[in-house]
């Protein structure tokens, strides 16, 4: 059983990061917000198996606390992220880049 639950945390936690990503990927403020609420999402989701590892016995109450305490950061950051999209006012529009990093600058000289 642990082991199962183990991959549901493995899974849970890296849809936080793949979904910001394809989020961002996007280049569209709404399916930006939309992927930051599946990550939010995903941040609860690893929050809840881990307290289910918690109660089985699989992990101590220390360790628990502070992989909550994490999984609280996250999601915070996260809805931190979502309300300042909303308060710019972006329900449509393009995210904006730094200076791309991809060499194109050059390129299109």
């Amino acid at each position: 059983m642990a082991s199962v639950l183990g991959r549901q945390v493995m899974a849970s936690a890296a849809s936080i990061g793949a979904n910001i990503a394809e989020g961002y990927g996007r280049y569209a403020v709404g399916a930006y917000r939309n992927h930051l609420s599946i990550a939010r999402g995903s941040a609860c989701e690893t929050d809840g198996w881990l307290d289910l590892l918690h109660r089985a016995g699989y992990v101590d109450q220390e360790t628990e606390s502070r992989l909550h305490g994490l999984c609280m950061k996250v999601v915070k950051l996260l809805t931190t992220r979502m309300i300042g999209l909303e308060k710019q006012g972006h329900g449509a529009g393009r995210v904006r880049e730094e200076p791309t990093p991809y060499g194109l600058d050059e390129e299109a000289s």
